[in-house]
Parts: C-alpha cells; structure tokens; sequence
C-alpha cells in the first residue's frame, strides 16, 4: 500500500535537516550570519602555509544552527578528518572519519558516525555508517479528514559495503544493512497499519564506476554507482521488498577555476508492500529545494547540473537547477508533474590541498526552499 503526496513542511530524515519556507524572513537571515560567522571563525584556525609539513589528520568542521516550523530551533555540528591510512600510498583518495550530531527544540535528536576507507593504491574501498535518533514532526496523508498529524519515528541502523576494484575504473562488493524503526501516530485515534515497530535488514551489491581524478572536488569523469538492496525474510526483515539506487554524474572543466557537473538519479523501491518508512522522497541529495516528505512514493528520478566557479582565492560560488518526478512506478510519474528547483550557494576551500570545501547553499522547490549546509560538494 503506497501513501503518496505526503505534504511534510520539513525533512524527516538526518540526511538533509533544512530551513523550510515557512520561516520567517528575518530569522532566516539571522541563520544565514550565525552560521557563517560561526563557520568562518573556525576556518580561520586552518593552516595556510603551504610550506609547512603537511599534518597527517585534517579536520573540516561546520556548525548547523536552524530553525523550522515542527522542529522549531535546533543546533548541529558535523566534523570530518581526513587522513592517509599508509602515508606512502598517494593514489588513494584520503580516508576519513564523519561525526554528525543534532538536536532541536522539539527533542528531536540525531546522531551519525561513518567511516570511508581506502586502501592499497585504491584497490579497495569500504564504508561503514551507523545512526541513531527520534524524530517528531508531521506529515500529510490524503486519506485522512484533516489532512496533517503529528507522528514519531524511532530509529537506528548500521550500514556497510566493501568493493574491490575489478578491472579499469570499475569496483564492485557486497552491502548489508540491519536497522530497527519504530513509528508512531499518535493523533490518529484508531490504530493504523503504518503506526509500526519493526525490523529493516537487507543484503545486497554495491558498484561504482569512478574516472574522478578527485572524489572531492572532481574537474573530470565520471562517477556511476548503482546499489541492490533485498529485504528479506531470512535476513530478519520483517517486509520483504527491494531497493535501487543508481546515480550517474559527468563533470567537465569549461576553464581553470569553472567546472559543469551534471547528475541523473533513480531511487525505486520495489515490491507489493514498500513501507512507509522504506518510500523514497524528493529533497536533500536527490534534490535541493524540497523538505524531505513532501513529495514522497515508492520511485523518485531526478536530474540537476550544478556549475561551479572558484572566483577568488579559497572562496567559491555555485549555481544549480534541476528537476524531480515521483510516482508509484516509472509509468505513473504524472500524478504529482515536474517538480522545478533551482539554487546558488557559496564554498570556502577549508582543505586546499586536497580542495575539500565547506559551504552554504539556498534552493527554491516548488512553493517551498531551504538552507542547506554541507562538507564537500553535492555530487
């Protein structure tokens, strides 16, 4: 049973918390200067001698102040290190650590730890992520008399996958994913199907393409990654059904300091019974501009080009337009029509060696728009 075109004013998810549009034009402008204040005092401590030793860990850290309608005020912090894992090994891009933590007014918290590795002159990559939180906020269904309610969404999971890289550019290995939700609707007086306490265990490949001479700030190649999920009972899924996500994006130098990338997305979630929490939505990395849950189903596609200009020094400027369809499958992609975004930002090449940037960004959606901030690029 799909539940489509579910209207939630802000994200649900921990990927992409956003200032929604609902709020005021003076406290978003106050959002903007506090996070770019508090931001650029800590960009200040980095090194910038080139001369000196380069240190063996570099962190890139960013604070995250909102505020939203259901969440009302937060604050977050997000921190990466990066580091060589044999300093004698240059071809491998650098590993590095992510913290992630976050917590509003509504007791709404989140909090995330991922690891990415490389090794052995990039014949191996593995990433490993675990997450924990509560979510409090609403959403939208058509089927109900009012419209909006209240719920809560318990979860946690671990991720991990390994790829080897098999022959040219291409790396492939196995994933696996083990996560527990518990979902709650507590303004809906009669019990419902969707108000569940279950678990979300999957197996599956992974499979990237990957001519990037950089994973950072790439000026050239391409990144094709396509990833099979299967919710099976035997894994201790209490759904069965399948997800798949493929993503593919080009970039290309236009001159020395102005790079077009370009991105084309696929999220489907596959089955005779995809739940709630399982639907994929149209906002944060699918596309920028719209609250995660407001356009929400079983398939989502996009495509977006993203231009990228370093205009003085370590700061940078981007501008980005896109657009998103959502459906139950890729023959029913009309029910909710395009979905236009488009949106400028601004980078701060924190890391300049390796030109790991730091940044801000504001997308407009359709009747809808958000902050976004962030530790590298989109794409």
């Amino acid at each position: 049973m799909a539940f489509r075109r579910s209207r939630q004013p802000c994200a649900k998810t921990f990927l992409s918390l956003l200032v929604c549009k609902q709020t005021p034009i003076l406290k978003k402008n106050y959002l903007l200067f506090a996070i770019l204040s508090l931001s650029f005092s800590l960009f200040a401590q980095q090194e910038t001698d080139e001369k000196k030793e380069e240190k063996k860990v570099k962190f890139a850290v960013i604070p995250l102040p909102t505020y939203s309608e259901p969440f009302g005020f937060g604050l977050g912090l997000m921190t990466n290190a990066y580091y060589r894992l044999n300093g004698a090994d240059t071809i491998s891009p650098k590993s590095s650590t992510s913290l992630f933590g976050y917590f509003t007014e509504n007791k709404t918290w989140i909090g995330m730890v991922r690891q990415n590795l490389y090794w052995g002159k990039d014949k191996n990559r593995v990433m490993v992520m675990y997450a924990r939180g509560d979510i409090k906020s609403q959403t939208y269904f058509d089927f109900l008399p009012s419209g909006f309610t209240q719920y809560t969404s318990n979860f946690s999971f671990v991720y991990a996958d390994y790829m080897r890289n098999w022959a040219g550019k291409l790396y492939l290995g196995p994933a696996i994913i083990f996560s527990k939700m518990s979902t709650e609707f507590p303004d809906i007086p009669i019990p419902t199907p969707l108000e569940t306490k279950r678990n979300f265990n999957a197996a599956g490949v992974r499979s990237q393409w990957d001519s990037r001479e950089s994973i950072f700030y790439p000026v050239q190649g391409i990144n094709s990654e396509l990833r099979v999920m299967y919710y099976a009972p035997f894994m201790g899924s209490e759904v069965e059904f399948s997800n798949v996500t493929f993503s593919i994006s080009t970039y290309q130098k236009l001159a020395k300091k102005m790079v077009l990338a370009i991105n084309g997305q696929a999220q489907l979630a596959v089955g005779d019974n995809v739940p709630f929490e399982q639907q994929n939505v149209v906002g944060g990395r699918v596309l920028r501009g719209y609250t995660n849950g407001k356009y929400r189903d079983n398939q989502v596609y996009c495509l977006q080009t993203e231009y990228r200009y370093n205009f003085w020094k370590r700061f940078g400027a981007v501008g980005f337009v896109g657009a998103a369809w959502a459906g139950p499958d890729i023959s029913n992609l009309s029910e909710n029509g395009i979905l236009p975004a488009a949106g400028v930002g601004l980078r701060w090449n924190m890391i300049e060696k390796d030109h790991i940037n730091i940044g801000i960004d504001y997308a407009w959606g359709k009747a809808d728009g958000g902050f976004y901030f962030r530790i590298t690029e989109a794409f």
